[in-house]
């Protein structure tokens, strides 16, 4: 039940999904997204008798009706000049203490705000004014985020790069951007192999050891080691991962490669992705939230097998370094251009019937967390240029179009390098596979890069027998894994374990070690964010005013959409300046949790006791409404993002991650306009959190204010619950943003005594500012905020 007092203030929306402005009210005034039925089930109570004003915010040219208790207010065609605006449609007599019914009638989507008040002179206009950017519209703001743009079925465009210098930065980025999804950034480091081969098998012209490597410790990767007979070193090398055949590396496919490879010459490695027959100390379909947070996924501990199968395979003293290979099809072919694009070590490559511009992989393994963030596997195919490189394709699968696009878009880089005679295709009449014709064409395409064999006849496969799958297997009855194996929570547990311990290694101990980490971890911050940092976002900006400018006694408020970079965003923004004083002035970033009506104070019609005082002090005041808060949500219906697609975080950034990004690119703003001279950055509540990785990347900013809401840094739930966002551990999290900003100036506030800020504090005192950071247990006030940031 509502209680009103000197002046009642509701806002709510007309259906179940509404959306209520949150007003600086008492708490048991506000209502929700429900408030509509509350009030219809409750009722209103006033605790003052007298006659209220009936205000609504409808649509033009509507109908409608309320009735309180027995009182019917009538209106008919409301305001038919505007889309939607307020208005004053009546009074309604209230007696103290009684409760009275409410209900209305007419078109649910004519009315989307109530106000009553007993005051007489109060509009709800003039505060309104200051929350929204658009006053007359229904709807929420057009973000394109909001729909779902990318996912594994996207047709996806080639980027244009005009010298090779543009294409050798991005290539670099693109390696940095895998080996982070993997969780492989920065490299750990690599525990001994320890090979075990448990049974040498000899066959006509070559033999078949079966062997394991200790990949992690307790971790045991079984595969098959093909060698040549009767020939002498050094050999080519070729590492053979396998795509989701059931029987994995035991598939005959993948066995008749293999053993043709050693025939002509070669010593090849198979082995099975995690899951796979005897590769089982973890699942296939392994995954979770928390391990995500650390980036451990199937699809990295796969590429961190093959990175290990190319460590042993080139520690044998009869493979010839310079000669090495790696093929797969369909999931093997993901990992085949995965890997080239990440290691040097690899000097040919097929990738067969996965390098598609419209399909890029349909199984976890495939799609770990961020990896297509804004890349895809044609651009990650080209990163092994000038490399020499076989794109096998079919016209029964989605490589269908390789002739047409995919090939003359790799092709774009080899030619860019000088080396177009490094780059073919192979296309057939098939469906998905890797079979005779395929192989044949890979080894025609190795010959003459491996073993400078230019005749193509000597390329035919040969007919050698198949293995049984328990003939293969490594682990069995006979050869049990190894006592110390580790089953999949172990595992997880343990690679956890050393990713933190890695951090800790690599954690600055003295200036110049700040100055590497920076260099290391700010790009892999701004990776796992998916952030376009302010010296990116300056010369694309794009603001716009939305409905003019509103001039008070004391401040002007003018209203903005910011978008960027063709990213589909907008930003509604607030802007308030004082109205005198001249020349450059400090402008005040604000960002609340629930977007910028939150900043203000309805019943009194002026900003908050936080941002009038830095008016009156001359200066600037902008709040934003970041992703899906504010004017991101309609008065009738709160906005809901489309996460429909498989491996959604594969390929779009967390709703957080875009609030960082709206963050940074309302600082970008800020610091393109001429009458800026400095900027502080506040968060408050929960945004508190997107603000202190936002100031990671604000380079200029003056002071920065963030209250982490009780924030317990160190639970991983809490990250789950609250900060969902894919390898931020793995990077370091807050201290690393932390460490790419000191010593600016940083108040943490509302620690609640959970949030640790142990790293943080040594950061400030390597930097030689170790008074530049405070933290306070409990949640600023406005005045100690202002103080500090007068400091």
């Amino acid at each position: 039940m509502a209680t009103i007092k000197s002046v009642l203030l509701i806002v709510f929306a007309i259906t179940i999904c509404a959306i209520a402005l949150t007003l600086e009210v008492n708490a048991e005034m506000l209502l929700d997204y429900n408030g509509i039925n509350e009030l219809a089930k409750e009722g209103i109570t006033v605790s003052k008798p007298g006659k209220y004003s009936v205000w609504v915010w409808a649509k033009g040219g509507s109908s409608f009706r309320l009735k309180f208790g027995d009182t019917w207010i009538n209106k008919e065609n409301f305001s038919p000049s505007n889309p939607f605006s307020w208005g004053k449609i009546g009074e309604v007599e209230l007696k103290a203490d009684e409760n009275y019914s409410f209900q209305i009638d007419g078109d649910q989507k004519a009315v989307g705000r109530l106000v009553i008040s007993s005051s007489p002179d109060f509009n709800p206009q003039r505060p309104f004014e200051m929350m929204s950017v658009f006053s007359d519209r229904s709807g929420p703001v057009a973000d394109e985020r909001y729909q779902e743009k990318r996912h594994t079925y996207s047709y996806f465009e080639f980027p244009k790069y005009k010298t090779v210098e543009e294409w050798e930065a991005r290539r670099e980025d693109i390696r940095r951007k895998i080996l982070i999804s993997a969780g492989l950034f920065p490299m750990p480091e690599k525990n001994p192999l320890n090979p075990k081969v448990v049974e040498k098998l000899d066959r006509d012209g070559y033999t078949i050891e079966k062997m394991y490597i200790e990949t992690f410790p307790g971790v045991y990767f079984p595969g098959a080691l093909y060698r040549p007979k009767g020939k002498t070193g050094p050999f080519p090398a070729i590492i053979n991962p396998h795509g989701h055949w059931q029987t994995g590396r035991q598939a005959d496919a993948v066995q008749a490669r293999c053993a043709n490879f050693a025939l002509q010459g070669y010593i090849a490695f198979s082995y099975n992705m995690v899951g796979y027959i005897d590769n089982d100390q973890m699942s296939h379909n392994f995954q979770t939230d928390q391990a995500y947070l650390w980036s451990i996924s199937v699809g990295g501990l796969q590429l961190w097998n093959s990175i290990r199968a190319l460590d042993f395979i080139t520690s044998l003293p009869e493979v010839d370094l310079d000669r090495v290979a790696c093929t797969g099809c369909s999931g093997g072919g993901s990992q085949t251009f995965l890997v080239t694009a990440v290691d040097d070590r690899i000097k040919v490559t097929a990738p067969v019937c996965m390098v598609s511009s419209h399909f890029q992989g349909g199984c976890l393994c495939e799609n770990p967390p961020s990896l297509r963030l804004d890349t895809y596997n044609v651009e990650i195919s080209a990163a092994a240029a000038p490399r020499p490189q076989i794109l096998v394709a079919a016209t029964g699968d989605w490589t269908d179009l390789t002739p047409e696009i995919e090939y003359p878009d790799v092709m774009k880089i080899y030619s860019l390098l000088g080396s177009p005679d490094k780059l073919i295709y192979y296309y057939q009449d098939a469906g998905h596979n890797y079979n005779e014709n395929s192989r044949e064409a890979v080894y025609k395409w190795f010959g003459k890069w491996l073993l400078k064999e230019e005749d193509e006849s000597k390329f035919k496969e040969i007919p050698t027998p198949l293995e049984t799958v328990e003939t293969l297997n490594v682990f069995d009855k006979d050869h049990p894994r190894p006592a110390d194996a580790l089953d999949q929570e172990a595992m997880v547990k343990s690679i956890t374990q050393r990713w933190k311990a890695a951090f800790d290694k690599i954690f600055p101990k003295d200036s110049a070690g700040l100055d590497e980490f920076r260099k290391t971890m700010k790009p892999a911050l701004a990776d796992i964010l998916n952030v376009k940092i302010p010296s990116e976002i300056h010369a694309k900006l794009m603001p716009f005013q939305g409905i003019g400018s509103i001039k008070r006694d004391k401040y002007t408020i003018k209203r903005y959409i910011l978008s960027h970079d063709n990213a589909g965003d907008q930003v509604p923004g607030i802007l308030c300046t004082p109205k005198y004083g001249a020349g450059k002035k400090v402008a005040n970033l604000i960002i609340h949790p629930e977007g910028k009506a939150e900043l203000v104070d309805f019943n009194r019609n002026h900003p908050k006791s936080l941002v009038l005082p830095m008016l009156e002090n001359d200066q600037i005041v902008f709040a934003i409404d970041t992703f899906l808060t504010g004017d991101h949500h309609s008065p009738f219906e709160k906005t809901q993002r489309e996460k429909y697609c498989r491996y959604f975080s594969t390929f779009n950034p967390s709703d957080e991650a875009l609030r960082v990004q709206d963050i940074v690119t309302a600082i970008a703003y800020l610091q393109s306009r001429d009458d800026v001279s400095d900027i502080n950055l506040i968060g408050i509540g929960e945004a508190g959190l997107w603000c202190l990785l936002a100031n990671a990347f604000a380079d200029g900013i003056n002071k920065t204010v963030v209250d982490v809401d009780g924030f317990n840094n160190l639970d991983e739930s809490d990250w789950v619950k609250r900060l969902n966002i894919p390898g931020i551990l793995r990077v370091g999290g807050f201290d690393t943003a932390v460490a790419c900003s000191a010593p600016r100036p940083l108040l943490i506030n509302d620690t609640n005594d959970n949030f640790d800020t142990g790293k943080m504090q040594e950061i400030y005192n390597i930097s030689g500012y170790p008074k530049n950071l405070k933290v306070e247990t409990e949640k600023s006030s406005a005045m100690g905020i202002l103080s500090w940031l007068m400091e």
